[in-house]
């Protein structure tokens, strides 16, 4: 396909799309200002950092929790199979006097054998003496019997409930630091919403200002055509006269279209351009916003070192690196803790049913229980020291990892400061380049209306003019871009 058929096919295609554009306006015309307020009210982004930040409150709230006494109730029930068993086989005891009994140490008295009637005993009717067993001891007249499935309980429906509160009484500093911990990934949350407030701004700022500079890219382009249309009239009329070629009204019509195209390009990239906008302050995407703006008026910076100093006070990287020193510190403290002891206290109050407080009838008996654990640790073999190390050195890491950033930063703010500057003398001599071919313009015009010069003599001025805006435009641009990356950078977004 020739290359003017393309570029005709796409200025067709461009004719109906932009009746379709210009539907699609949004009704008002946005600001910068308004822009970054809707970014901060509807961004995706800034949504989920605000969700993190209520995550991490609510950790922080369970984390203090943890300090408090907990109450808990439990309720059981067992179905057993077969019953306990107290007794092996059935069971004789004797019937002892208590006269026979030494009421001190509860031992039979030595009377026994000396007088066994009276107490009780049972008298060998051989040797006279006292009968004893097969242990020594002596054998009584009168003795109970306790069969063996008389001594049994549990019951085949068991039911336990219990009520108990635990509270942690000294845990080393475990749970202080866990809460501490809790706040300060908390405090850490809030940095990084910062953070993500910053891209979000940044990112806002960089597509208002290419919108901008498509909006002054496609004045331009209509300039253009402007002055191509008249051009291309009056050698109409001087063609139908004979007082030129052919050719040089192809070659006014040539660069009329390619000028279309280009007003086509700039459409396109307005839509494409106002999607990415519209997705990052919380528009429809098929919605093309209007952006008042200009591309003069950039703020000036005076003072690099001051830059740097700010930088370096609010950058939020650089707050999150020290709340990551703060969590370092609670990690290094935590892993002392282990060396410590743990003392918990504790209380309960339980039912049982059988009632084992009432030779375990069918009702609910109950008591209550106090109990104080201490757990000393003694040895993990090396387990809790290997870990405190690493504690020590993740410290010492993050330590590290603050100084690089803050350097990295003050790297970052030099060379924003350096390419800023290069942008604004840029700027200044494309604004020099505008004017001279202006003035250019404005002589070959002279001489074209005069006879003077050919008309390829004319576009060649026209097009040199529209390359010297189009420079401006581009140059205007990038000095923007380099103005919202310096004040990124320097923490003044």
């Amino acid at each position: 396909m020739k290359q003017g058929t393309l570029i005709l096919l796409l200025i067709t295609a461009g004719l109906f799309i932009s009746p379709h554009l210009s539907g699609q306006l949004s009704d008002s015309i946005l600001d910068l200002h308004t822009c970054k307020r809707m970014a901060l009210e509807n961004n995706l982004k800034l949504r989920k950092a605000e969700l993190q930040i209520n995550i991490a409150d609510q950790n922080t709230k369970s984390a203090f929790t943890r300090l408090l006494p907990s109450l808990d109730v439990t309720a059981q029930y067992l179905r057993t199979n077969k019953p306990f068993y107290l007794l092996d086989e059935n069971q004789f005891f004797p019937v002892v006097p208590f006269w026979s009994i030494d009421q001190e140490d509860m031992s039979l008295l030595p009377d026994v054998a000396e007088t066994p009637l009276i107490y009780g005993a049972m008298i060998d009717p051989d040797t006279g003496e006292v009968m004893v067993d097969e242990e020594g001891n002596p054998v009584f007249l009168q003795y109970g019997y306790i069969p063996r499935d008389e001594m049994t309980y549990g019951s085949k429906d068991n039911y336990i409930i219990n009520g108990g509160v635990t509270m942690p009484v000294y845990m080393g500093g475990k749970l202080r630091r866990q809460y501490k911990m809790s706040r300060i990934v908390e405090d850490m949350q809030h940095d990084r919403a910062n953070l993500s407030e910053d891209e979000v701004l940044f990112e806002v700022e960089k597509l208002y200002w290419k919108i901008v500079s498509l909006q002054e890219k496609k004045k331009l382009a209509d300039a253009y055509r402007a002055m191509l249309d008249t051009l291309v009239m009056e050698l109409e009329n001087i063609y139908e006269e004979g007082i030129i070629t052919r050719n040089d009204l192809l070659k006014a019509r040539k660069k009329q279209n390619e000028v279309m195209y280009q007003q086509f390009q700039a459409e396109n990239g307005i839509r494409l351009a106002g999607m990415a906008l519209n997705q990052t302050i919380g528009l429809p995407l098929d919605s093309v916003p209007r952006l008042e703006g200009s591309l003069d008026g950039v703020r000036i910076f005076l003072n690099r070192n001051r830059l740097t100093e700010q930088a370096i006070q609010t950058r939020p990287e650089l707050a999150v690196l020290d709340k990551s020193i703060q969590l370092a510190d609670q990690t290094v403290k935590l892993a002392w803790s282990r060396f410590l002891p743990n003392i918990i206290a504790t209380g309960n109050y339980s039912f049982y049913k059988p009632n084992p407080y009432n030779g375990f009838t069918q009702d609910f008996g109950g008591d209550y229980n106090l109990g104080l654990t201490c757990r000393i640790p003694i040895t993990q073999w090396g387990n809790r020291i290997h870990s405190l190390k690493s504690a020590k050195y993740l410290r010492e890491l993050a330590e590290v990892n603050r100084q690089e950033k803050q350097e990295k930063i003050s790297l970052q703010v030099q060379q924003s400061w350096n390419a800023y500057l290069e942008s604004f003398k840029k700027v200044e001599v494309k604004e020099i380049g505008v004017k001279q071919a202006k003035e250019n313009l404005r002589i070959m015009q002279d001489k074209f209306d005069e006879g003077m010069i050919t008309t390829s003599d004319l576009l060649e001025a026209q097009a040199l003019w529209q390359e010297a805006c189009s420079e401006l435009i581009e140059a205007q641009t990038e000095l923007r871009t380099q103005e919202i990356k310096l004040k990124k950078h320097s923490g003044n977004l």
